[in-house]
């Protein structure tokens, strides 16, 4: 079975394409849910953080997320980061024994946590700053500095694209433009024209892994 991570920038159209993805038949693991739940809920992970890293990032014994430094949450994320892919593992095992050919590890740090090495494929789904920003005042109602402000924090949504190896294009205005790794060019949005075609692409890699095992 074949392993995709997906990831994206803030308002670039993450949840909506891994709702496609989910369309075509594909399983996801949200990542970012089981995240949430291990730093909530599992004690005993919390007990390893709070003797690594002290109590003062705790609030009635909950982690104290809203403001942490950026080092901090890294740290916290090094320490738990085992358990999350043993939970995706886990997931994997029964997917396949489900017959998935693939399944897609949905997270919105996948890059700047580099997870995307533990992945045998990644797409990013980009969308332009402007198109990202009429999303968040429409989804937030917050104002346009507090949203730049939000956007300047993330890595270079192009740096991402590059480190990937599919490009999912999520413009508002339906330009014609490329993707990444041999994808055609397309009027956008079509999201499902654009999963369809690294649905088919990743079907045929699995195919010719087979195939060599086959011959072997």
């Amino acid at each position: 079975m074949i392993t995709l991570g997906l990831s994206g920038s803030r308002y670039s159209g993450k949840d909506t394409t891994i709702q496609v993805f989910k369309r075509i038949g594909v399983p996801v693991f949200d990542a970012d849910l089981i995240l949430k739940f291990i730093l909530n809920h599992n004690h005993e992970l919390l007990g390893e953080v709070r003797r690594e890293l002290g109590s003062d990032i705790f609030i009635n014994h909950q982690l104290n997320l809203r403001g942490m430094k950026k080092g901090t949450f890294d740290k916290i994320l090094d320490i738990v980061q085992d358990d999350l892919f043993n939970a995706f593992a886990k997931f994997n095992d029964k997917m396949e024994r489900k017959g998935a050919i693939y399944t897609i590890f949905h997270s919105s740090i996948l890059f700047e946590r580099e997870w995307d090495k533990k992945v045998d494929m990644s797409i990013s789904v980009f969308a332009p700053e402007g198109d990202r920003i009429k999303r968040a005042r429409y989804m937030t109602n917050e104002g346009l500095l507090n949203i730049r402000d939000r956007l300047k924090t993330e890595m270079d949504p192009l740096e991402k694209n590059e480190m990937a190896d599919f490009i999912i294009n999520n413009f508002n205005n339906g330009s014609d433009v490329v993707g990444s790794i041999g994808l055609q060019p397309a009027k956008l949005p079509n999201l499902l024209k654009q999963v369809n075609q690294i649905d088919q692409k990743v079907i045929d890699e699995y195919l010719y892994k087979e195939s060599l095992i086959l011959c072997v």
